[in-house]
Protein backbone atom coordinates (compact mmCIF):
# COMPACT_ATOMS: atom_id res chain seq x y z
CA UNK A 1 0.00 0.00 0.00
CA UNK A 2 1.28 3.82 -1.23
CA UNK A 3 1.12 5.56 2.04
CA UNK A 4 4.67 7.50 2.22
CA UNK A 5 4.85 11.28 1.14
CA UNK A 6 7.99 12.14 1.48
CA UNK A 7 9.84 14.23 -0.45
CA UNK A 8 13.63 13.07 1.18
CA UNK A 9 16.04 10.68 0.80
CA UNK A 10 16.16 7.82 3.52
CA UNK A 11 20.36 7.23 2.79
CA UNK A 12 22.22 7.10 5.91
CA UNK A 13 23.26 11.08 6.18
CA UNK A 14 26.01 13.00 9.15
CA UNK A 15 24.40 12.47 11.84
CA UNK A 16 21.47 10.30 11.42
CA UNK A 17 19.02 10.00 13.83
CA UNK A 18 16.10 7.47 14.25
CA UNK A 19 12.90 9.15 12.19
CA UNK A 20 14.89 10.22 9.36
CA UNK A 21 12.22 11.85 7.05
CA UNK A 22 12.28 9.22 3.89
CA UNK A 23 10.72 6.58 3.22
CA UNK A 24 11.47 2.98 4.85
CA UNK A 25 13.40 0.71 2.57
CA UNK A 26 12.13 -2.42 4.13
CA UNK A 27 10.08 -3.83 1.04
CA UNK A 28 11.42 -1.91 -2.00
CA UNK A 29 13.18 -3.88 -4.72
CA UNK A 30 16.23 -2.40 -5.15
CA UNK A 31 17.82 -2.38 -8.83
CA UNK A 32 21.23 -1.97 -10.63
CA UNK A 33 22.04 -1.79 -13.98
CA UNK A 34 25.62 -1.42 -15.70
CA UNK A 35 25.40 1.47 -18.43
CA UNK A 36 27.99 -0.57 -20.25
CA UNK A 37 26.32 -3.61 -20.47
CA UNK A 38 22.28 -2.38 -20.49
CA UNK A 39 20.68 -5.64 -19.94
CA UNK A 40 17.07 -5.65 -21.54
CA UNK A 41 15.89 -7.47 -18.36
CA UNK A 42 16.52 -6.28 -14.74
CA UNK A 43 16.40 -8.24 -11.56
CA UNK A 44 16.55 -7.10 -7.87
CA UNK A 45 19.64 -7.39 -6.31
CA UNK A 46 21.70 -5.84 -3.15
CA UNK A 47 24.53 -3.83 -3.66
CA UNK A 48 26.91 -1.01 -2.12
CA UNK A 49 25.84 2.37 -2.81
CA UNK A 50 28.32 4.28 -5.10
CA UNK A 51 29.86 7.52 -3.39
CA UNK A 52 30.57 9.64 -6.35
CA UNK A 53 29.75 13.58 -6.00
CA UNK A 54 30.01 14.60 -9.89
CA UNK A 55 31.23 18.00 -10.53
CA UNK A 56 28.80 20.06 -13.19
CA UNK A 57 32.26 20.19 -15.50
CA UNK A 58 31.87 16.24 -15.51
CA UNK A 59 28.72 15.80 -16.61
CA UNK A 60 29.18 16.00 -20.12
CA UNK A 61 27.73 12.79 -21.42
CA UNK A 62 30.29 10.01 -21.59
CA UNK A 63 30.68 7.36 -24.86
CA UNK A 64 27.62 5.00 -24.43
CA UNK A 65 25.34 7.32 -22.38
CA UNK A 66 22.78 8.78 -24.67
CA UNK A 67 21.84 12.49 -25.38
CA UNK A 68 18.64 13.58 -26.49
CA UNK A 69 18.39 16.99 -28.00
CA UNK A 70 21.23 19.37 -28.07
CA UNK A 71 21.78 19.32 -23.88
CA UNK A 72 25.30 18.27 -22.97
CA UNK A 73 26.00 20.43 -19.81
CA UNK A 74 25.88 23.17 -17.13
CA UNK A 75 25.47 26.73 -19.12
CA UNK A 76 29.10 28.12 -18.81
CA UNK A 77 28.52 31.54 -20.10
CA UNK A 78 28.95 32.74 -16.52
CA UNK A 79 31.82 30.64 -15.33
CA UNK A 80 30.21 28.00 -13.18
CA UNK A 81 27.16 27.47 -14.88
CA UNK A 82 25.26 30.18 -12.93
CA UNK A 83 22.96 32.79 -13.84
CA UNK A 84 23.44 36.27 -12.60
CA UNK A 85 20.27 35.57 -10.34
CA UNK A 86 21.43 32.38 -8.83
CA UNK A 87 24.21 33.88 -7.80
CA UNK A 88 25.26 34.17 -4.12
CA UNK A 89 26.12 37.98 -4.55
CA UNK A 90 24.41 39.90 -1.53
CA UNK A 91 23.84 36.68 0.87
CA UNK A 92 24.75 35.37 4.04
CA UNK A 93 26.76 32.59 4.04
CA UNK A 94 28.11 30.48 6.46
CA UNK A 95 31.72 28.56 6.50
CA UNK A 96 30.09 25.33 8.57
CA UNK A 97 26.05 25.46 7.17
CA UNK A 98 24.27 22.95 9.90
CA UNK A 99 22.73 21.53 6.01
CA UNK A 100 22.30 17.88 4.96
CA UNK A 101 20.15 17.72 2.52
CA UNK A 102 19.15 19.72 -0.18
CA UNK A 103 15.66 19.65 -2.68
CA UNK A 104 15.26 20.93 -5.59
CA UNK A 105 11.57 19.62 -7.80
CA UNK A 106 8.88 21.08 -10.25
CA UNK A 107 5.68 19.15 -10.29
CA UNK A 108 4.19 19.26 -14.16
CA UNK A 109 0.63 18.10 -15.79
CA UNK A 110 0.08 14.82 -16.24
CA UNK A 111 1.70 13.87 -19.88
CA UNK A 112 -0.89 10.44 -20.76
CA UNK A 113 1.94 8.47 -22.51
CA UNK A 114 4.08 8.91 -19.50
CA UNK A 115 4.14 6.20 -17.71
CA UNK A 116 6.11 3.49 -15.63
CA UNK A 117 8.27 2.12 -18.41
CA UNK A 118 9.21 4.92 -20.33
CA UNK A 119 10.20 6.61 -16.87
CA UNK A 120 12.74 3.63 -16.54
CA UNK A 121 13.76 4.18 -20.33
CA UNK A 122 14.86 7.80 -19.25
CA UNK A 123 17.29 6.38 -16.76
CA UNK A 124 18.24 3.44 -18.39
CA UNK A 125 19.28 5.68 -21.63
CA UNK A 126 20.41 9.21 -20.02
CA UNK A 127 21.29 9.23 -16.28
CA UNK A 128 22.45 5.40 -15.31
CA UNK A 129 26.01 6.03 -16.60
CA UNK A 130 26.28 8.52 -13.87
CA UNK A 131 23.25 7.54 -11.65
CA UNK A 132 24.11 3.63 -11.33
CA UNK A 133 21.28 2.45 -8.60
CA UNK A 134 17.77 2.81 -9.33
CA UNK A 135 15.26 2.09 -6.83
CA UNK A 136 11.54 2.10 -6.71
CA UNK A 137 9.24 4.09 -3.91
CA UNK A 138 5.78 5.48 -3.32
CA UNK A 139 4.85 8.30 -4.76
CA UNK A 140 5.05 11.81 -3.35
CA UNK A 141 1.87 13.81 -3.48
CA UNK A 142 3.28 17.38 -2.69
CA UNK A 143 0.98 20.00 -1.41
CA UNK A 144 -0.28 23.31 -3.82
CA UNK A 145 -0.06 26.80 -2.24
CA UNK A 146 -2.91 28.95 -2.93
CA UNK A 147 -3.95 32.33 -1.99
CA UNK A 148 -7.18 33.98 -0.73
CA UNK A 149 -8.54 30.82 -0.12
CA UNK A 150 -8.79 30.01 3.99
CA UNK A 151 -6.49 26.85 4.47
CA UNK A 152 -3.55 28.44 1.78
CA UNK A 153 -2.46 24.47 0.56
CA UNK A 154 -3.42 21.63 0.39
CA UNK A 155 -2.74 18.33 -1.52
CA UNK A 156 -4.84 16.94 -3.91
CA UNK A 157 -4.22 13.03 -5.27
CA UNK A 158 -7.54 11.55 -6.81
CA UNK A 159 -6.73 8.49 -8.80
CA UNK A 160 -10.07 6.61 -10.24
CA UNK A 161 -8.28 4.19 -12.40
CA UNK A 162 -8.61 1.47 -9.24
CA UNK A 163 -4.70 0.81 -9.82
CA UNK A 164 -1.86 1.11 -7.80
CA UNK A 165 -0.19 4.69 -8.73
CA UNK A 166 2.31 4.91 -10.27
CA UNK A 167 5.89 4.54 -8.32
CA UNK A 168 8.49 7.06 -8.09
CA UNK A 169 12.12 6.17 -8.35
CA UNK A 170 15.35 6.90 -7.10
CA UNK A 171 17.71 7.51 -9.22
CA UNK A 172 21.73 7.82 -7.41
CA UNK A 173 25.05 8.03 -6.96
CA UNK A 174 26.91 8.97 -3.43
CA UNK A 175 25.55 11.77 -2.72
CA UNK A 176 23.04 12.79 -5.94
CA UNK A 177 19.88 11.52 -6.20
CA UNK A 178 17.12 12.32 -8.99
CA UNK A 179 13.61 11.56 -8.40
CA UNK A 180 11.12 10.50 -10.75
CA UNK A 181 7.69 10.24 -11.42
CA UNK A 182 4.67 10.79 -13.78
CA UNK A 183 3.96 14.52 -12.64
CA UNK A 184 6.87 15.47 -10.69
CA UNK A 185 10.90 15.96 -11.21
CA UNK A 186 13.61 16.60 -8.47
CA UNK A 187 17.76 16.35 -7.34
CA UNK A 188 18.62 15.78 -4.03
CA UNK A 189 22.18 16.72 -2.54
CA UNK A 190 22.28 14.48 0.79
CA UNK A 191 25.59 14.64 3.04
CA UNK A 192 27.08 10.82 3.76
CA UNK A 193 29.92 10.23 5.41
CA UNK A 194 32.00 9.92 2.19
CA UNK A 195 30.88 13.31 1.16
CA UNK A 196 30.70 15.29 3.81
CA UNK A 197 31.40 18.74 2.63
CA UNK A 198 28.44 20.86 1.79
CA UNK A 199 27.38 20.87 -2.18
CA UNK A 200 26.04 24.94 -3.07
CA UNK A 201 23.23 26.03 -4.59
CA UNK A 202 25.15 27.10 -7.64
CA UNK A 203 26.46 22.95 -8.45
CA UNK A 204 22.97 21.59 -7.13
CA UNK A 205 21.08 23.82 -9.55
CA UNK A 206 23.51 23.06 -12.40
CA UNK A 207 22.70 19.29 -11.97
CA UNK A 208 19.05 19.66 -11.60
CA UNK A 209 18.83 22.14 -14.40
CA UNK A 210 20.88 19.62 -16.61
CA UNK A 211 19.09 16.49 -15.44
CA UNK A 212 15.51 18.29 -16.06
CA UNK A 213 16.37 19.31 -19.26
CA UNK A 214 17.63 16.02 -20.53
CA UNK A 215 14.09 14.74 -19.44
CA UNK A 216 12.39 17.32 -21.64
CA UNK A 217 14.06 16.63 -24.59
CA UNK A 218 13.53 13.36 -24.07
CA UNK A 219 9.98 13.46 -24.16
CA UNK A 220 10.15 15.40 -26.96
CA UNK A 221 11.70 12.76 -28.92
CA UNK A 222 9.98 10.01 -27.32
CA UNK A 223 6.96 11.19 -26.85
CA UNK A 224 6.37 14.17 -29.28
CA UNK A 225 5.64 16.61 -26.10
CA UNK A 226 6.94 20.15 -26.89
CA UNK A 227 7.33 20.35 -23.34
CA UNK A 228 7.04 20.37 -19.89
CA UNK A 229 3.71 22.43 -18.44
CA UNK A 230 5.17 23.24 -14.87
CA UNK A 231 2.87 23.79 -12.35
CA UNK A 232 4.58 24.36 -8.97
CA UNK A 233 8.44 24.54 -7.80
CA UNK A 234 10.02 24.04 -4.36
CA UNK A 235 13.40 24.05 -2.72
CA UNK A 236 14.22 22.57 0.85
CA UNK A 237 17.09 22.72 2.75
CA UNK A 238 17.40 20.24 5.43
CA UNK A 239 19.61 20.99 8.91
CA UNK A 240 20.51 19.02 11.62
CA UNK A 241 21.75 21.03 14.47
CA UNK A 242 23.43 19.19 17.65
CA UNK A 243 22.13 20.37 20.96
CA UNK A 244 24.93 20.41 23.52
CA UNK A 245 23.99 20.50 27.01
CA UNK A 246 25.35 23.70 27.71
CA UNK A 247 21.99 25.21 25.74
CA UNK A 248 19.43 22.68 26.55
CA UNK A 249 19.12 24.49 29.89
CA UNK A 250 16.76 27.13 27.67
CA UNK A 251 14.18 24.64 26.60
CA UNK A 252 14.51 22.03 23.86
CA UNK A 253 15.13 24.05 20.85
CA UNK A 254 18.20 25.41 22.98
CA UNK A 255 19.66 28.95 21.66
CA UNK A 256 19.09 28.28 18.13
CA UNK A 257 16.07 30.02 18.05
CA UNK A 258 15.63 33.83 18.46
CA UNK A 259 12.51 34.05 19.54
CA UNK A 260 10.73 30.17 20.10
CA UNK A 261 11.53 28.22 22.98
CA UNK A 262 9.32 26.75 25.41
CA UNK A 263 10.61 27.19 28.89
CA UNK A 264 9.81 26.06 32.71
CA UNK A 265 6.63 27.28 34.51
CA UNK A 266 5.36 27.65 37.63
CA UNK A 267 4.44 23.87 37.39
CA UNK A 268 5.36 22.34 34.44
CA UNK A 269 8.71 21.30 33.57
CA UNK A 270 11.05 22.62 30.16
CA UNK A 271 8.95 19.56 27.99
CA UNK A 272 11.16 16.74 26.87
CA UNK A 273 10.42 17.42 23.07
CA UNK A 274 8.88 20.05 21.11
CA UNK A 275 7.74 20.85 17.63
CA UNK A 276 7.57 24.65 15.90
CA UNK A 277 5.85 25.22 12.04
CA UNK A 278 5.37 28.67 10.77
CA UNK A 279 4.70 29.84 7.48
CA UNK A 280 5.60 33.39 5.47
CA UNK A 281 4.42 34.95 2.15
CA UNK A 282 7.21 35.17 -0.05
CA UNK A 283 6.59 39.04 -1.88
CA UNK A 284 9.08 40.49 -3.85
CA UNK A 285 6.80 44.02 -3.99
CA UNK A 286 4.40 42.76 -6.75
CA UNK A 287 2.05 40.11 -4.31
CA UNK A 288 2.28 36.95 -3.53
CA UNK A 289 4.86 34.43 -5.36
CA UNK A 290 4.79 30.83 -3.12
CA UNK A 291 5.53 30.72 0.95
CA UNK A 292 8.36 29.85 3.20
CA UNK A 293 7.83 27.37 5.20
CA UNK A 294 9.33 26.48 8.66
CA UNK A 295 9.26 23.34 10.67
CA UNK A 296 11.61 22.76 13.64
CA UNK A 297 11.33 19.26 15.82
CA UNK A 298 13.37 18.19 19.15
CA UNK A 299 14.70 14.85 18.72
CA UNK A 300 17.02 12.65 20.55
CA UNK A 301 18.71 9.46 18.30
CA UNK A 302 20.17 6.32 20.53
CA UNK A 303 23.43 6.57 17.95
CA UNK A 304 23.51 10.37 18.72
CA UNK A 305 25.38 11.89 21.95
CA UNK A 306 23.60 15.21 21.91
CA UNK A 307 19.97 15.57 21.51
CA UNK A 308 19.36 16.79 17.36
CA UNK A 309 17.03 19.21 16.43
CA UNK A 310 15.71 19.24 12.73
CA UNK A 311 15.07 22.28 10.96
CA UNK A 312 13.82 22.11 7.54
CA UNK A 313 12.83 25.27 5.42
CA UNK A 314 10.81 25.34 2.37
CA UNK A 315 9.70 27.73 -0.65
CA UNK A 316 6.73 26.55 -2.59
CA UNK A 317 4.94 28.40 -5.20
CA UNK A 318 4.15 28.38 -8.78
CA UNK A 319 7.15 29.08 -11.28
CA UNK A 320 7.31 33.21 -12.33
CA UNK A 321 6.43 32.32 -16.07
CA UNK A 322 6.17 29.85 -18.72
CA UNK A 323 8.95 27.63 -19.34
CA UNK A 324 11.39 26.30 -17.40
CA UNK A 325 12.89 30.10 -17.05
CA UNK A 326 10.01 30.32 -14.59
CA UNK A 327 10.96 27.27 -12.28
CA UNK A 328 14.30 28.47 -11.89
CA UNK A 329 13.38 32.25 -11.84
CA UNK A 330 11.30 31.18 -8.95
CA UNK A 331 14.24 28.72 -7.01
CA UNK A 332 16.58 31.10 -6.93
CA UNK A 333 13.99 33.52 -5.15
CA UNK A 334 13.06 30.51 -2.71
CA UNK A 335 16.77 30.26 -1.96
CA UNK A 336 17.51 33.89 -1.17
CA UNK A 337 14.49 33.26 1.37
CA UNK A 338 15.37 30.60 3.16
CA UNK A 339 19.06 31.88 3.50
CA UNK A 340 18.05 34.93 4.77
CA UNK A 341 15.37 33.60 6.97
CA UNK A 342 17.27 30.84 8.37
CA UNK A 343 19.79 34.05 9.73
CA UNK A 344 16.51 36.28 11.14
CA UNK A 345 15.18 33.31 13.09
CA UNK A 346 18.42 31.59 14.08
CA UNK A 347 20.53 33.51 16.74
CA UNK A 348 23.74 34.71 17.31
CA UNK A 349 24.99 32.32 19.26
CA UNK A 350 24.54 29.72 16.21
CA UNK A 351 25.77 32.18 13.86
CA UNK A 352 29.29 32.35 15.41
CA UNK A 353 29.49 28.54 15.89
CA UNK A 354 28.22 28.00 12.11
CA UNK A 355 30.92 30.66 11.02
CA UNK A 356 28.47 33.42 9.25
CA UNK A 357 29.63 35.34 6.59
CA UNK A 358 26.95 38.51 6.82
CA UNK A 359 27.56 39.15 2.82
CA UNK A 360 30.40 37.31 0.10
CA UNK A 361 30.60 37.60 -3.54
CA UNK A 362 30.79 33.75 -4.31
CA UNK A 363 29.28 30.53 -3.10
CA UNK A 364 26.36 30.37 -0.61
Amino acid sequence: MYRSQSLFSDVPVLPAPAGHHGAARRGLAHWRCSCASRPKAWSPVVSPRHHATVAPSQLLRPAGSRSYGKVSGPDMQHGDGCSPMSSSYGLPDFENPPVVETVLSVSFRKIPALHTAMLVKFWNECLSSELPEIEEHPPYSPSIEFFGSPRGAYTVDLDLSGFFPSPRFFCSSGSDLVQLQVDWFAYNWRKTSESPEYSRYEMGRDKFKLWLQEFQAFLKESLDVPSLEPTQCEITYVNHIQLSSDVLDEGPFGRVFQHVNPTNGEFLSSPETARYWASYTIDEGSGPLGRLLVNAEHMTAKEEPTPVLFLNLTARGKPLSKGLDGVFDFLDIGRKWIVKGFVDITTPLQHERWGLIPSKEGKA
